[in-house]
């Protein structure tokens, strides 16, 4: 009986051992802890390509190719083939010129302006014979004429039955031009072609460039952003040799990327400007402020600095036109208004992304160079053409069909703008990538120029390398970089010069290269032990750093703390370690050295006496906690959305001081336009490559310290790469609210940021607001109902006030005055969509540090009454900073000195 019971006991055992082994059931195996995610390897191994053709009539006999792409079953999309495009290009030119089926062989211009040939028309062949055995020979004749027999029998078929041709026959070193067609009204009209084309070409020197571009490099709303040398590269690799800027205070960068362009000795022409009402301007130093001007102000501005005022087409004949320097031209169609107004003209390539930008082709004298002036001058003379997408072309027609004629022939302007060979460059973390093509049917020897700052060391010191290429091969070169102390801090430029006997190429990249120490500018603590954060930057073979803190005290000028530690980083890599500090109550200068570089930063110590508290609580039921921040003063409310401080309520009158919209949303909110338009949450956000990062992304959070004399809150997050991180900080019977950032990683086409509270300081904003700024004379500004502007302010001190009249109160927002390049004051209007609401915002713009941390600070600190008395209080904070140097503007590249510059 019990051996019958045993066995029944262990036969559920046996089955499931048995399933086990039959593979009917795994235990322990379906669970999640090992299931995987298959990533697809290749999403496009499901598109189908489609090739196709024409060639036959339509209107005129035609030719173009095209493909159709399909994916998904559903997408299908066209796109045409170059070598389309370029036919079209060739039978535009030809209808342009009057001359259809117009084929010019490759260098026959070129070649026929390097001699004086024997002019012959419709010979015998006795008589050509005779005057080959004399010389080169340029023949005009039709196609009927009996020498033509002969002479088209040499050509290809398809060659010899095209309407109109040039082209030519050797042998020896003898040669024989023909300029042949259908009629000798056509053979005659070429050849005044032909001959305007050498005309030009030698009596003037071809210079393409860009104008009217907008690099964004100091923008921080939507738009692609372009490093400037990255710009010029750009420029470079399509033939160019100068750039004229105009867009969001651009004027500010030509300057000292001028300066470190000649200290490596790189030749190209990079011209400051800026868009104005109605119109853009050049060729001053200074220009005025680019969001609250009338054209009548742009013109008075530009007419007293010596300086060139462009309207849009649509203002020509206003009452304004006499004033006028020239248009701008945007389309082909532009050239008949351009021509009645016999006025000058300029292009404008506004922001360069997916399309190629329009361009200019100046006509310099042989003897002149290529500088700002003669630039000016070339286009206030017309001796310029534009050239639109797929070579299209507007200016004075003498200038544009020679153009054409060489635009056919190839072999002059692929030797001016250097298309036979190029050179390309980049740089991927300490190491220089140089491309170089020969696109010869021949093999070439040559010579590379490295051309750095002195201490952007390549290889072993590289400067010069020679190097061959066989016909059309391509080659990378990989050198490393290094660098010296005297570099860190900007971004160097590096120039590559390929010289061969094909002519000389040039191609320009940079290195960005940290300051090895970063630290927070200001901050705001209270007595006590905490942690003083630092960023140390390595360009040292040493992968353990010292560095060392020292604190002085900025009344008595004497130390009073130091502090060693030892931070291991890479080469080339960033590491964020800590000091441990303990200080009591004071203000105090931090100093941080390390690889032969010291920053400093302000630190403030202040006693709080009050409590203040931390809680959560879903305020606008979403279902996602807000986080509230209060004492008796203040009552501050973190929204994760963006991790922004939402609200900074007065207690005392019960008064949010920023934007009144959350938790509202605005008209387009829950619509697929509204995605990606500028969210007005409100409150305390960033500017970061807005809508995305600071605005719709919920950040994760961490109560550092949840109550006493002072609450902390942290929020961060990683945006595409980009790491995001803010210490929000209410002390205890303070009004003042601390918010510190610390941005890492920073995706390389954000440049510039805005720290962007949304101000609302009463019920309303209207003309009672009034706003004060410590520029060179204190400023002041109040809101109008009529429109919306911007104002642009080079602050001397680290501050800006607000004050309602009406309701008698106050708002002042610090911030570190030496960390940003200015204040930015935007005052919004309900007409600006998708965000149709009164506020105000306070700005200051703030230049990225890739490679290492950027650090900054900003506070707010409201008050009942007066601006006056409220901003004597902050300043007891220890928390008004003030500029160390004349007003600058801080740039990537150098600081320039450049004042207030309002109309």
């Amino acid at each position: 009986m019990r051996t019958k019971l045993m066995h029944l006991l262990f036969l559920p055992v046996i089955l499931i051992a048995l399933f086990v082994h039959l593979g009917l059931t795994r235990p322990n195996t379906n669970r999640l802890d090992n299931m995987t995610f298959d990533y697809p390897e290749n999403e496009l191994s499901g598109v189908k390509v489609m090739n196709n053709s024409f060639n036959g009539y339509t209107t005129h006999w035609d030719r173009y190719a095209w493909n159709w792409a399909s994916y998904g079953g559903l997408f299908l999309s066209s796109q045409p083939e170059i070598k389309s495009k370029i036919w079209k290009m060739e039978m535009d030119i030809g209808n342009q010129l009057l001359l259809d089926e117009l084929w010019i062989h490759k260098g026959f211009v070129d070649k026929l302006g390097k001699i004086n040939p024997i002019v012959l028309r419709s010979p015998s062949k006795e008589e050509l014979d005779k005057a080959l055995t004399k010389g080169d020979v340029l023949l005009l004749a039709v196609d009927r004429d009996l020498v033509m027999d002969e002479i088209l029998a040499k050509l290809p078929e398809d060659l010899q039955f095209r309407r109109n041709r040039a082209f030519y026959l050797q042998h020896g070193q003898r040669t024989l031009y023909v300029i042949a067609s259908q009629t000798r009204e056509e053979v005659e009209r070429l050849f005044n072609h032909i001959k305007n084309a050498e005309e030009i070409i030698k009596r003037y020197s071809l210079h393409k460039g860009l104008a009217g571009v907008h690099t964004n490099y100091l923008l921080i709303t939507t738009e692609a952003r372009h490093n400037p040398y990255a710009l010029i590269n750009k420029a470079l690799q399509i033939g160019c040799s100068w750039i004229m800027v105009s867009g969001y205070d651009d004027w500010m960068i030509p300057e000292s990327v001028n300066k470190s362009l000649q200290r490596i000795h790189f030749p190209f022409t990079f011209l400051p400007g800026q868009y104005g009402t109605g119109g853009v301007m050049y060729g001053m130093k200074l220009y005025p402020q680019i969001q609250d001007n009338t054209i009548e102000q742009c013109l008075d501005w530009s007419e007293k600095n010596n300086g060139f005022y462009f309207r849009n087409l649509s203002g020509a004949g206003d009452k304004y036109s006499t004033r006028f320097s020239g248009y701008i031209v945007t389309t082909t169609a532009d050239q008949a208004q351009i021509d009645s107004l016999k006025a000058p003209f300029i292009t404008n390539a506004g922001s360069i992304n997916t399309n190629p930008p329009p361009a200019m082709v100046l006509f310099l004298n042989k003897k002149d160079e290529l500088n700002q002036q003669n630039i000016m001058q070339a286009i206030q003379e017309r001796r310029a053409v534009a050239v639109f997408n797929n070579g299209a072309m507007s200016g004075p027609d003498k200038l544009c069909n020679a153009l054409r004629i060489l635009l056919l022939e190839r072999d002059y302007l692929e030797t001016v703008f250097v298309q036979q060979i190029s050179v390309d460059a980049k740089v991927e973390n300490n190491e220089l990538s140089i491309t170089i093509q020969n696109r010869n049917d021949k093999s070439l020897d040559g010579e590379i120029l490295l051309q750095a700052p002195r201490g952007v060391i390549i290889g072993e010191n590289l400067q010069e390398m020679p190097v061959s290429l066989a016909a059309y091969e391509t080659r990378i070169l990989n050198l490393p970089i290094s660098c010296t102390i005297g570099v860190c801090g900007e971004d160097n430029p590096i120039g590559i010069t390929l010289h061969t006997l094909e002519g000389t190429a040039r191609a320009l990249t940079y290195t960005n290269i940290p300051n090895p120490v970063e630290i927070h500018p200001l901050i705001l603590d209270v007595p006590g032990k905490t942690n003083y954060p630092v960023t140390i930057w390595n360009y040292t073979k040493n992968n353990s750093v010292e560095a060392k803190l020292d604190i002085f005290s900025v009344k008595s000028k004497k130390p009073v703390f130091t502090n060693k530690i030892t931070v291991s980083v890479e080469n080339w890599h960033k590491a964020i370690s800590n000091f441990e500090i303990a200080l009591q109550s004071g203000e105090y200068l931090a100093k941080v050295s390390a690889l032969g570089f010291t920053q400093e930063g302000k630190i403030s110590i202040k006693t709080q006496i009050g409590r203040a508290s931390v809680h959560e609580e879903d305020l606008n039921k979403d279902g996602i906690p807000e986080i509230v921040l209060e004492n008796s003063k203040i009552r501050a409310t973190i929204l994760l959305f963006g991790g922004r401080v939402i609200e900074y309520i007065l207690k005392s009158r019960n008064e949010n001081l920023l934007f009144k919209l959350w938790p509202q949303k605005p008209p387009w909110a829950g619509e697929p336009r509204g995605i990606r338009a500028f969210y007005p949450y409100g409150g305390l956000e960033e500017f970061i490559g807005y809508p995305y990062i600071g605005g719709h992304i919920i950040y994760k959070y961490k109560v550092l310290k949840s109550s006493g004399n002072y609450v902390r809150v942290r929020v961060w997050a990683n945006i595409h790469g980009s790491k995001i991180e803010k210490t929000i900080t209410l002390f205890g019977g303070s009004d003042v609210l601390e918010v510190r950032y610390a941005l890492n990683d920073m995706v390389h086409n954000i440049h510039t940021i805005g720290i962007n509270p949304l101000i609302q300081i009463g019920p309303s904003t209207g003309p009672e607001d009034v706003y004060y700024f410590p520029a060179e004379k204190l400023e002041k500004r109040s809101p109008v109902l009529d429109r919306y502007y911007g104002s642009v302010f080079f602050l001397k001190e680290g501050w800006a006030a607000g004050y309602d009249t009406k309701m008698d109160v106050s708002l002042i927002v610090g911030y570190p005055v030496n960390a940003a390049m200015f204040m930015h004051l935007w005052n919004n209007h309900p007409n600006n969509t998708p965000t149709p609401y009164f506020y105000t915002e306070l700005q200051p713009w703030v230049n990225i540090k890739h490679g290492t941390t950027t650090y900054f600070s900003f506070y707010l600190f409201g008050q009942d009454g007066d601006w006056k008395p409220a901003l004597k209080k902050f300043s007891q904070l220890g928390l008004i900073t003030k500029r160390k140097l004349k007003i600058v503007a801080k740039t990537k590249t150098n600081p320039q000195s450049i004042r207030n510059s309002s109309p």
